[in-house]
């Protein structure tokens, strides 16, 4: 009988970063509609899987909403006031520094033009916690009012003074933990990434290498894989040699 064969291809980082992940997308989205919150925050450690998560909910429901995602990170270095709101503020009047009331007046009116009337509105945030402080406010003030949902990730305990944090804290914002990934959750991602069974000791042995974080997890894959020491047998893959820390990640979570 021939031997069976598995790919050599790595699964799209979409379906990787999501492996185990369902019950959390699900949750999330269903946030965004039901009337005791005003979104959902999404909180986890780096490499769980916040930002693939907030990715597949705006890949899942934009025939609903209408989704608004602003860059904190990349806007927290600027040391400008209201930085990660700038691409809303092409109409803020002209004159001195702006006031978070000009500031609020003027997102409304960007997004009441920009979102047709069936598609509700939904302001995205990754890594809330690194919102400057003005933005946080605005965009806080903005879900308060019902006048957007909220869609943000942020690190266990980071910002807890930011405007995300306080929505939490107010219970406007449903909170989705991503806990490392279980036994059976490893081997759903072994799977994915692979394309084919990977030995239960195997997974076993990548699993608490990683830790259960799935970011690490897919590195370890990508690096055995790559080294030869996980290799294909009978149409399932399995480790020739303990599994080793990557150099390169094969997503970003």
């Amino acid at each position: 009988m021939p031997e069976r064969t598995v790919s050599n291809s790595l699964a799209t980082p979409m379906h990787a970063a999501l492996a185990g992940r369902q019950d959390q997308l699900s949750a999330a989205a269903a946030a965004l509609t039901d009337p005791r919150y005003r979104g959902a925050a999404v909180v986890a450690p780096a490499g769980m899987g916040k930002t693939a998560l907030l990715r597949a909910v705006m890949a899942a429901e934009q025939a609903r909403f209408r989704f608004f995602p602003l860059a904190a990170g990349a806007a927290a270095g600027m040391g400008v006031p209201f930085a990660a709101l700038t691409p809303m503020l092409s109409y803020l009047p002209a004159g001195g520094p702006p006031t978070a009331a000009d500031v609020l007046r003027t997102v409304e009116a960007f997004i009441g033009a920009a979102a047709p009337a069936r598609r509700r509105p939904v302001v995205v945030v990754d890594d809330a916690d690194e919102l400057d402080g003005g933005s946080a406010s605005v965009i806080a003030r903005l879900a308060a009012a019902g006048t957007v949902r909220l869609l943000v990730s942020v690190r266990p305990g980071a910002g807890s003074h930011s405007g995300a944090a306080a929505l939490i804290r107010d219970g406007l914002l449903r909170e989705i933990g991503l806990a490392p990934l279980s036994g059976d959750e490893r081997d759903e991602l072994c799977r994915t990434v692979l394309g084919a069974t990977v030995i239960s000791s195997s997974v076993r042995a990548l699993g608490e290498a990683s830790g259960g974080n799935p970011r690490l997890l897919g590195l370890l894959l990508q690096e055995a894989r790559d080294t030869g020491s996980l290799v294909p047998r009978n149409g399932t893959w399995l480790l020739a040699e303990e599994p080793r820390r990557a150099a390169r990640p094969c997503w970003t979570p």
